[in-house]
């Protein structure tokens, strides 16, 4: 098999996981057939992960850049109950920070964790108090490792 097939299938099999535990084995695999990977491969395995937790979270699009994060949220995303609004625009996050440009995929993997972990902040909220100690615990999160400043 040559080598441009085997990247091929890797990256098809990366594009097609479903979840962290086929990402986890495809992996495995990787290290077991080609060693220990260089810092491309760990970028390609970490941008599967991020992939896939923005489709747990009802995350449409992630954009990450030097001046901060934006997530614009699916309508009908089910981590973001009461998300749709009237004017058929869609939700979005913005977390506006200064992150350094070898730093992006580390900063957009804490903020996917810290959303995970508590919760997509919701503007619509009915409980607002609720709604800005989310945001203000993924902020926190987010600085927590020198990812952002």
């Amino acid at each position: 098999m040559s080598p441009g097939r085997t990247r091929l299938e890797v990256y098809a099999r990366l594009a097609h996981a479903e979840t962290a535990a086929e990402i986890d084995d495809i992996e495995d695999d990787m290290q077991l057939r080609f060693g220990p990977p260089p810092p491309e491969a760990c970028d390609l395995i970490d941008t599967a992960r991020i992939g896939l937790d923005c489709r747990t979270l009802g995350i449409a699009r992630l954009d990450v850049g030097t001046d901060g994060i934006a997530a614009q949220l699916r309508p009908s995303a089910s981590a973001v109950p009461g998300s749709r609004r009237t004017d058929g625009t869609r939700p979005r996050l913005v977390y506006k920070y200064k992150i350094g440009r070898g730093r992006m995929l580390q900063a957009a993997i804490r903020f996917l964790a810290a959303l995970k972990r508590n919760g997509v902040p919701d503007r619509n909220d009915a409980s607002r108090e609720r709604s800005r100690a989310r945001r203000a615990a993924v902020r926190e999160e987010c600085h927590d490792d020198g990812c952002v400043s």
